[in-house]
């Protein structure tokens, strides 16, 4: 019986207060916009799922659900104790930084006329790539502008 117990224990300390995950969820659906059978097929859980949590029909809900809502949203999963909070993901520099240097590549007359039309080519299909690429190849690409960047100084 007490190893019974303590499972139970051990798993209802991974899952998360509905009471407070309802406040986050309606916060999320309030922001996108989204109806809750949409943020549920976004997220990949099923609408009931969601609006159980809405109205508080549990007690507790499974942190995958929580992690699946705030993912679908793009937003940060922080959990402390029972309680899930949706953070919004900040926005990486990284189109900052592709815009900055999109923007002084194009308004760099003297390095423009200096290109053949190859390389000027070459060099807007690579900003265009930054702005349009993989999310996997934005963080590499990052990565790669911020060593330039910094031996550019």
């Amino acid at each position: 019986m007490e190893l019974n117990t303590g499972y139970i224990t051990v798993m209802n300390e991974m899952k998360l207060n509905t009471v407070h995950l309802s406040k986050q969820v309606a916060i999320v659906l309030n922001k996108s916009g989204l109806s809750a059978e949409e943020l549920g097929n976004k997220a990949g859980v099923g609408k009931s799922t969601i609006y159980n949590i809405i109205k508080q029909k549990n007690k507790t809900a499974q942190r995958s659900v929580a992690r699946s809502i705030a993912e679908s949203e793009n937003y940060r999963l922080r959990i402390e104790g029972d309680k899930a909070y949706f953070d919004e993901k900040k926005q990486t520099d990284f189109d900052e930084l592709v815009q900055q240097t999109g923007q002084k590549v194009k308004e760099s007359e003297t390095f423009y006329a200096g290109l053949p039309d190859e390389d000027r080519k070459a060099a807007e299909t690579f900003i265009d790539l930054l702005k349009n690429g993989p999310e996997k190849d934005k963080i590499i690409i990052t990565s790669v502008l911020e060593i330039l960047k910094g031996d550019s100084s």
